[in-house]
């Protein structure tokens, strides 16, 4: 909101000699009470506590924002954090474990495409996904396991 909108809200609240809260004066308005300014009611929240209500004639403009530019260590703070956030997200760890099987160079028997189900290629009761990864003669993983692990670190 601009400062003519606030102006003409401001104008339009104080013609109709309307009273709020502090927070609602400070979130709609940009108006806060006078040092001197007693409250024309008081209301109960939820929680059982008591908060005043005041005329917005009887409230200051509060200071405008100033959007200062952010310093150079704010900048590179900024960068690191978004960085930090990148590297452990659940697609960074799930990309980490499917570059270390990769890395094994690994054997991938899909069972979508050749028909073979993994219960055939690997033995009775070992059912790992559609996917299965070996590598030097082991089952590296599946990437039914792969989506196991997103889930869990969630």
């Amino acid at each position: 909101m601009d400062q003519v909108q606030l102006e003409v809200l401001r104008a339009e609240a104080i013609a109709a000699d309307r009273s709020f809260s502090k927070g609602r004066l400070r979130d709609e308005f940009r108006m806060k009470p006078k040092p001197d300014a007693t409250p024309v009611a008081h209301y109960k929240n939820g929680y059982g506590g008591t908060f005043g209500v005041y005329r917005i004639a009887d409230c200051l403009p509060m200071r405008e924002r100033k959007a200062a530019a952010p310093s150079p260590k704010q900048v590179r703070a900024a960068a690191i954090l978004a960085l930090k956030g990148r590297m452990q997200s659940k697609v960074a760890k799930a990309s980490h474990v499917a570059v270390q099987w990769l890395a094994t160079a690994p054997l991938v028997l899909d069972a979508e495409t050749t028909n073979a189900h993994p219960t055939h290629v690997l033995g009775a009761g070992m059912f790992v996904g559609c996917s299965v990864f070996i590598a030097a003669g082991s089952v590296v993983g599946s990437f039914y396991s792969l989506r196991m692990l997103l889930k869990q670190s969630a």
